[in-house]
Parts: C-alpha cells; structure tokens; sequence
C-alpha cells in the first residue's frame, strides 16, 4: 500500500482513505409502539422521527390499517448506530412512554 509508484502505474490518481472525511446518509425504518391511538398523528410522529432523522416515509393512514399495535415510519438518517430508545411523551397531564 505505501509504494506509491505501483498505484500510479495503474491508477490515474490516488488518495488514501486515511484522509478522507465520510460523511453518509441511510434509510432506516423507526417502528413507533406503545402510543396511545389518541397521539397518532403526523406531528407527534415527526416530532418522535425528528430526533434521528428526516421523514421521507410518512406514517400511513390510519383507517386502513389492520394491526394498531405500531406505527413504521420511514426516516433518512446519519446515524451508524441501531435506533433503540423508549420516549416519553407528555399529553395534558399524563406521561406515555413510547419505545421507536
């Protein structure tokens, strides 16, 4: 790797990724649980979504939906690392936790 005179006989430039600064996007997919129906909502959702995020898979509706258990939304993140965490989200007086 470090004779350089081999790499430029075959390569027109060369640059060793060493120096380089990467920087990457993802999709990844956040799975909403454990919101009470009352919270699902575009806000709520990308209120939740935006803390990793961009949405660029919005929340579906609702009305067509057999499973109410979660909720999949589609994010565009820079984040290497699997998104597992509980929130809490607060609505007039109560606290609900929400794992995404």
């Amino acid at each position: 790797m470090g004779n350089d005179r081999i790499w430029k006989e075959n390569l027109k430039w060369e640059k060793y990724g060493d120096d380089l600064e990467l920087s990457f996007e993802r999709v990844g997919w956040i799975r909403i649980m454990g919101l009470p129906l009352k919270l699902w909502g575009d806000h709520n959702f990308v209120t939740i979504t935006g803390r990793y995020g961009k949405t660029i898979s919005p929340f579906d509706d609702v009305y067509h939906r057999g499973d109410l258990s979660y909720v999949k939304v589609g994010i565009l993140t820079t984040m290497c690392d699997r998104i597992n965490e509980e929130i809490t989200m607060a609505t007039e007086d109560k606290l609900f936790k929400s794992i995404s």
